[in-house]
């Protein structure tokens, strides 16, 4: 299978980590095929595949990080 090169030009030159993680990504999105097919969204923190709030809230109270409401409550949302 050949391989196309990513056909990514950016303003500032990539160096240190951030030309790794460009490469990382790079490696990790190669081989991604698209298809015409219609798309479909499947929320695996759900056992029927559904988004819902309270599984992403379950999900991340039970991170090892530090988390609070605070936070829903000053992110600003497009009106």
């Amino acid at each position: 299978m050949s391989q196309r090169p990513l056909n990514f030009s950016f303003r500032r030159a990539l160096v240190g980590d951030k030309l790794t993680t460009w490469h990382n990504l790079a490696v990790r999105i190669a081989n991604i095929q698209l298809s015409e097919d219609k798309d479909s969204f499947n929320w695996d923190l759900h056992n029927h595949g559904q988004f819902l709030v309270q599984s992403m809230y379950q999900f991340l109270i039970n991170q090892d990080i530090p988390f609070t409401k605070k936070f829903f409550l000053e992110v600003e949302t497009p009106s």
